[in-house]
C-alpha cells in the first residue's frame, strides 16, 4: 500500500501547474500578491500541518461511543488543528503589522453568523447547555476562514492542497474496501460494526452517508484533475482513471443516495464547463455550446439530477425500486448526451468526457449485473444481521424515505406554530417531541436530533432571522463562483480567467457536501467534513482581491487591533488546549461507559471536563443510581430526580424518562408518573415500558 502511494503521489505531482510568467498584474500589485520569505514558510507549515492530518490523523480510529460533535475524538482533533491554524495565522499578522483583509465574504460571513447567533436572546436559559456548542462552531468556522484569508495562497499551494483532499479520499475508500472484504478483522482493528448499516462500508466516519459525501468530494477532485490539463501522460491517465474507478466503487458500496447523486452532479458540471478549462482565451470556433451560457448548461444537468433525486425518493414511498431503476438511468444517460453534446466537434474534450463516463458504467455494471459480485458481501451481512432478507444492493431506502417526509411534516408543523422567533436555539429535540404524535407516527422508536436538513432545523429553532443568516453563509461561500458567472462576458487578464476557471470548478467540488446538508447534518456529525468544505471555500477565492475592498489597514505600530488579534490568537491557543485536555477525558469516559461506570473519573474542574461536560454529568448522574442500589440512599434518589426534570426539558432519553418515572412511583407521585410515561410515549411508543399498564415498580 505504501509504495502504491508513493507511486500515486509521484503521478499526481505532474498535476502542479508550472507558473504563468505571461500572468503579470498591473504594476503596484505585486508587491501585494507576492509572498514574503516568512509568508512561504508559514504557508509551508500550514499546509505542512494539514498534510498530517490528511494522509495520518483523519484516518486513526480512537475507541468511542458513537455520537456527534465532540463526543467523537476525531472531531475533537480536528477542531484543535483548526484552532492552532487560526491562531498561527492571527499571531503572524498582529506581529508582522499585516494588511488586514476585511473582504466581501468576511463580511457576509460575519452578518451570517451575528444573524444566526441573535435567536439565542429569546432562548430559554435551559436550552444553553445544548445552543452553546453549535454556536461556537459557528464563529470558530468563521475565524478559521477569515485566517485563512489573510495567508497568499499560490496556484501550486491550492493544487497541494486539492491533491491533499484527493489521496485522503483514496485512503478512506482503501479502508472502505479493507472493512468490506474483510468485516471480521475490520471489527477486530477498529470495532467495524457490521449490523450498523446493513454491512455497508463506513470508513472512519463510523456513518455511511458520512463516507460517501467525503469521498464523492475526493471523485470530484479527481474529475477536475483529469479535465483541467492541457495534455495528459499515459500513466497520468491510468492513475486518475484508476482512481475515480475506486471512488465510484466506494461509493457504490456505502449504497448512499446523497453520495452517488453528489457524484454524479459534479462529474456532469465538471463535463458542462470542460471547454472553459481548454479554451480559456474563448477564441474557438462556434459551436453549439457557444450559444448556451454556463448558467443555462449547469441549470439543465441540476434538474436532472434534482429530478433523479426526487424519484428516488417518490418511488421508495411508493415501493417502486425497479421503475425507480429505470427513470434514474434514463436520466443518468441523458445527462451523458448533454455533456457530450455540450463539447460540440472538440475531440480533445469528447475522449476526456467519453473516458470519465466508461469508468462510471463500467463500476456500475460490475456491482449490479453480475450477482456474485453484487452480492459479494450478502452471506455475511445475513449471518450477523437480525432479518436475512437482504438480497442485494439498496439505493432506494424506502424506510428513510418514509421517515424523512415524516420529519418533514413534523418540523412544518414546528414552524406552522412558531413562524417568527422559532422554538429557541437548542430546542428542536425536545420541541419535536411534542408534534410527534401527529406527524411522526411512521418515525422509528427513537430520538429525532435534527430533521436531516439544515434549513429546516434553522428555521425551527431561530425562526427567518436565522435562515436569513444561514442563506447568507451560503452567499459567502459560492460568492467567487457567482462573481465568476456574472463576470464571464468581460475581458480579462489571462491571471484572473484562470481565476475565474479555478473559481467556477471549486464551486463545483463544494456541491457533494453541499447536497449532504441538505439531506442530513454532516457537519454535526464530522469536522472533516467542515474542514475539506472551508479549505475548498479559500481555494475558490482569487487573490487578485487582496489589493481592495480592505475595510482597515494597521499601522507600523501597536494599536488596538494588533493587541485584539493578540489576545485572539491566545484564545484559540487555549481553546486547543482545552479540547485537547478533552480528547483524555473523552477517553476516560468511554472506557468508564464500557464497564458499567466502574471507572468513572472523580469531580473535575469545569475548564478540564468543558468539551465533555453534558456528557460527565449524564454519567455521574447514572453512577448514582448504581450507587443507591448499594447504600440505599433516598438523597441520591432526590438529586437525580431533579437533574432528570432539567435533563428531559432539553433532551429525549427512554432511559432517564424510565429511571424518572420508578423515582416518581416509589415517591408515591403517580400524577408525575403518568406526566412522564406520556411524554415518553410520544417518542419511544414501541417501548413497553412506557405503556400504560406497565406503568409500576415492576
Amino acid at each position: 500500500m505504501g509504495a502504491l502511494m508513493l507511486v500515486i503521489i509521484q503521478q499526481l505531482k505532474l498535476l502542479l501547474p508550472t507558473m504563468n510568467k505571461s500572468c503579470s498584474t498591473s504594476k503596484g500589485v505585486d508587491w501585494l500578491t507576492q509572498p514574503t520569505y516568512w509568508g512561504r514558510f508559514l504557508i509551508f507549515t500550514v499546509i505542512f500541518v494539514v498534510t498530517i492530518y490528511f494522509l495520518l490523523l483523519n484516518h486513526i480510529y480512537i475507541k468511542n461511543m458513537g455520537g456527534a460533535g465532540l463526543l467523537l475524538p476525531l472531531n475533537i482533533i480536528t477542531w484543535s488543528l483548526m484552532l492552532l491554524i487560526s491562531a498561527l495565522l492571527m499571531l503572524s499578522t498582529a506581529l508582522l503589522n499585516k494588511r488586514i483583509l476585511f473582504t466581501t465574504e468576511i463580511r457576509l460571513g460575519l452578518l451570517a453568523a451575528l444573524l444566526m447567533t441573535l435567536p439565542v436572546c429569546w432562548t430559554p436559559a435551559v436550552n444553553y447547555s445544548n445552543a452553546l456548542p453549535r454556536l461556537a462552531a459557528i464563529w470558530g468556522a468563521l475565524i478559521f476562514s477569515m485566517s485563512l484569508r489573510q495567508m497568499h495562497l499560490s496556484n501550486t499551494a491550492k493544487h497541494a492542497i486539492l491533491m491533499l483532499i484527493l489521496i485522503s479520499a483514496l485512503l478512506e475508500s482503501l479502508l472502505s474496501l479493507f472493512q468490506w472484504g474483510w468485516p471480521t478483522l475490520a471489527q477486530q482493528l477498529m470495532e467495524y460494526n457490521i449490523g450498523r448499516a446493513a454491512g455497508r462500508p463506513y470508513g472512519i466516519f463510523q456513518q455511511p452517508n458520512l463516507l460517501a459525501s467525503y469521498v464523492a468530494t475526493g471523485y470530484a477532485v479527481a474529475v477536475y484533475f483529469f479535465y483541467r490539463q492541457a495534455t495528459l501522460q499515459r500513466s497520468l491517465v491510468v492513475v486518475l482513471l484508476l482512481l475515480q474507478g475506486v471512488m465510484l466503487w466506494v461509493l457504490l458500496l456505502s449504497g448512499s443516495r446523497v453520495g452517488l447523486y453528489g457524484a454524479l452532479l459534479a462529474l456532469f458540471l465538471l463535463s458542462a464547463m470542460i471547454s472553459e478549462f481548454r479554451q480559456r482565451n474563448d477564441q474557438s470556433p462556434l459551436t453549439f455550446r457557444k450559444h448556451l451560457s454556463l448558467a443555462v448548461r449547469w441549470l439543465i444537468i441540476m434538474l436532472l439530477i434534482l429530478t433523479g433525486l426526487l424519484v428516488n425518493v417518490i418511488g421508495g414511498l411508493m415501493q417502486r425500486p425497479e421503475s425507480v431503476m429505470n427513470v434514474s438511468l434514463l436520466l443518468i444517460a441523458s445527462g451523458m448526451l448533454w455533456c457530450l453534446l455540450i463539447a460540440g466537434k472538440d475531440r480533445a474534450s469528447l475522449i476526456r468526457q467519453a473516458c470519465c463516463f466508461t469508468v462510471m458504467i463500467v463500476c456500475a455494471a460490475g456491482f449490479f449485473l453480475p450477482p456474485t459480485l453484487s452480492s459479494a458481501a450478502t452471506p455475511v451481512i445475513t449471518e450477523t444481521l437480525p432479518h436475512s432478507d437482504v438480497t442485494g444492493p439498496d439505493l432506494v431506502h424506502a424506510g428513510s424515505s418514509s421517515e424523512r417526509l415524516n420529519m418533514l411534516k413534523g418540523s412544518l408543523s414546528l414552524i406552522l406554530q412558531h413562524p417568527w422567533a422559532g422554538v429557541g436555539l437548542g430546542g428542536f429535540e425536545a420541541a419535536f417531541a411534542t408534534v410527534r404524535e401527529n406527524y411522526g407516527t411512521g418515525i422509528g422508536s427513537y430520538t429525532v436530533r435534527h430533521p436531516h436538513n439544515e434549513l429546516l432545523y434553522v428555521l425551527v429553532e431561530g425562526g427567518p432571522l436565522a435562515l436569513s443568516g444561514l442563506c447568507l453563509a451560503a452567499i459567502a461561500c459560492f460568492l467567487p463562483a457567482l462573481n465568476a458567472l456574472r463576470t464571464r462576458n468581460k475581458k480579462y487578464t489571462t491571471a484572473l480567467t484562470d481565476e475565474r476557471c479555478r473559481a467556477l470548478a471549486v464551486a463545483v467540488l463544494l456541491l457533494p457536501i453541499s447536497l449532504h446538508v441538505l439531506l442530513e447534518y454532516p457537519f454535526y456529525q464530522s469536522a472533516s467534513h467542515l474542514l475539506v468544505f472551508l479549505l475548498l471555500v479559500r481555494i475558490s477565492q482569487p487573490e487578485m482581491l487582496h489589493q481592495h475592498r480592505t475595510i482597515f489597514v494597521q499601522h507600523r505600530r501597536v494599536n488596538a487591533t494588533t493587541i485584539l488579534l493578540i489576545f485572539l490568537s491566545v484564545g484559540l491557543l487555549l481553546a486547543a488546549c482545552d479540547l485537547l485536555a478533552g480528547l483524555k477525558i473523552q477517553q476516560q469516559l468511554t472506557l468508564a461507559e464500557r464497564y458499567d461506570l466502574q471507572s468513572l473519573p472523580p469531580d473535575l474542574p469545569f475548564s478540564v471536563s468543558l468539551t465533555q461536560y453534558e456528557r460527565y454529568d449524564f454519567d455521574r448522574h447514572t453512577q448514582e443510581l448504581l450507587k443507591y442500589n448499594r447504600e440505599h440512599n433516598s438523597q441520591l434518589l432526590e438529586d437525580y430526580a431533579h437533574w432528570a426534570q432539567v435533563y428531559l426539558a432539553v433532551h429525549n432519553d427512554a432511559g432517564v424518562y424510565a429511571s424518572a418515572i420508578r423515582i416518581a412511583l416509589y415517591q408515591g407521585n403517580t400524577t408525575l408518573a403518568n406526566k412522564l410515561a406520556a411524554q415518553a410515549r410520544l417518542s419511544f411508543y414501541a417501548d413497553s415500558r412506557f405503556k400504560p399498564k406497565q406503568i409500576s415498580l415492576e
